[in-house]
């Protein structure tokens, strides 16, 4: 199965890439994310243990990521619990020199024991979340404080 998602936010694509690429800011924007422990990061290539919440559940996943230009690829070599695979890519353009839009590209398989009615939706829901919680955070960034 395919999901793709984009969003526009006001921010370089400079500091939204490097955003994206610091997981350990993740959980300060994105609250599902309980723990991060990175195993590996030389500033290309990430491999990370991440415990994040779904649906009421710690779910333990480990993510491998690869920074190529303006993109970040990943695959999970432990998916979350319902999916055998999961791999998927972040990509940022420039649109001018304040606005970049955001792909969200994923692709999974469930395992042969959960059925995929309502996971789609669900998921494609909730990559669509992670970019308005970015975008609302970019947004906030970039307000000036009146005197």
């Amino acid at each position: 199965m395919m999901i793709y998602e984009k969003k526009i936010v006001k921010c370089s694509q400079k500091e939204v890439a490097n955003l994206f690429w610091d997981i350990h800011s993740w959980s300060k924007i994105w609250n599902p994310i309980e723990q991060i422990e990175m195993i590996y990061d030389d500033g290309f290539n990430q491999e990370f243990i991440m415990r994040v919440w779904r649906d009421k559940l710690c779910e333990t996943v480990r993510v491998v990521r690869f920074k190529i230009e303006n993109s970040i690829f990943f695959f999970t070599p432990i998916s979350p619990p319902m999916m055998k695979t999961h791999a998927g890519s972040w990509k940022f353009t420039a649109l001018s020199k304040d606005l970049t839009c955001i792909e969200a590209h994923r692709s999974y398989e469930l395992k042969s024991s959960h059925s995929d009615e309502n996971f789609q939706r669900n998921f494609s829901n909730r990559v669509l979340c992670i970019l308005e919680v970015f975008k609302k955070h970019f947004e906030a960034s970039q307000e000036v404080p009146y005197d």
